[in-house]
């Protein structure tokens, strides 16, 4: 038997069934070592991005009151709940914007989901939530550290409500970063996550 490393070989022997004769066959057998099978193991984390996240609903009406004053309302259209992550540029912004103005959700003459806020002349409310960036994974206590800061999520809210004027007649907003009363009647309901 070769003497190798992990390796040997032993004979067995058997009789040809048609000629009656003994043969000897060779069987390898390997053994596998304990250290052949040990690898050191590098576990790359990737890095989770956080992007922009907009709940649309289609509502007949909504509302935002702040300290008992009412400061906007709409008819038909869309509120716009809008979550606003460290890690989101104009780009973004433009992105959503143009998506959401190019959803089909209202419905036509036939009843099928096929027209556009354009199509139908809806109004939005738009209104800022930086909770849409909680982190879930951990605990029950969420994490909002993918969240943008106040000057980013507020520079970029502002954006994001000045592309939707340049196309839609009625544009109204919440107020950034206070408590606010948020009244809709969801029409349907129906509701869709932007990402």
């Amino acid at each position: 038997m070769n003497s190798q490393a992990g390796k040997g070989a032993n004979r067995k022997s058997f009789v040809n069934p048609r000629s009656g004769r003994l043969h000897m066959r060779a069987q390898t057998v390997t053994k596998i070592l304990p250290f052949q099978y040990k690898h050191d193991t590098i576990t790359k984390k990737k890095r989770q991005v956080s992007l922009m996240k907009a709940v649309i609903q289609r509502v007949l009406q909504a509302g935002v009151v702040v300290d008992n004053v009412s400061r906007a309302s709409i008819g038909p259209g869309y509120l716009v709940l809008l979550g606003i992550a460290a890690e989101d540029t104009k780009e973004t912004v433009e992105r959503v914007v143009k998506k959401l103005l190019a959803l089909r959700i209202f419905a036509d003459e036939n009843g099928k989901t096929n027209l556009s806020i354009r199509d139908v002349g809806g109004s939005l409310l738009i209104v800022s939530q930086f909770t849409l960036c909680a982190d879930t994974r951990h605990g029950n206590r969420p994490s909002f550290t993918t969240a943008a800061s106040p000057a980013l999520a507020e520079a970029l809210y502002e954006y994001f409500i000045a592309l939707c004027r340049r196309e839609i007649a009625q544009v109204e907003h919440g107020v950034f970063g206070a408590h606010m009363e948020v009244t809709l009647t969801n029409d349907g309901p129906f509701t869709i996550l932007l990402e």
